[in-house]
């Protein structure tokens, strides 16, 4: 229950989503709250990332964690990529995340 309402709460401070229900966070913002002392929040954003990947289904999803990696190391990830690529962080958040799960997590072919 506690984990329904962090999701809800880290939904509601994203901000006002569009028409097509696309986040109003980029980069620098992921950045700002994955780099903070409190990363529940960062946490949880990243696993429900993580999720709609595995949903994708085997063949289709842009990256494959393997089910022992930790929140943590979600979180060390995508901070690693994001200080990397300072650039992009304009970008949506979920788009970026993504890229930094492919780059961590690549599927095997």
């Amino acid at each position: 229950m506690s984990r329904l309402v962090l999701c809800v709460a880290v939904l509601g401070w994203a901000g006002a989503a569009s028409a097509q229900r696309v986040s109003a966070v980029d980069g620098n913002k992921l950045l700002g709250f994955c780099s903070s002392k409190a990363t529940a929040a960062c946490d949880a954003y990243l696993s429900g990332v993580g999720d709609a990947i595995a949903a994708e289904g085997p063949g289709k999803a842009p990256a494959c964690i393997p089910a022992a990696v930790t929140g943590t190391q979600l979180r060390d990830v995508t901070v690693k990529y994001l200080r990397a690529h300072p650039e992009s962080r304009e970008l949506k958040a979920g788009a970026l995340t993504i890229k930094a799960f492919s780059a961590a997590f690549p599927c095997k072919s």
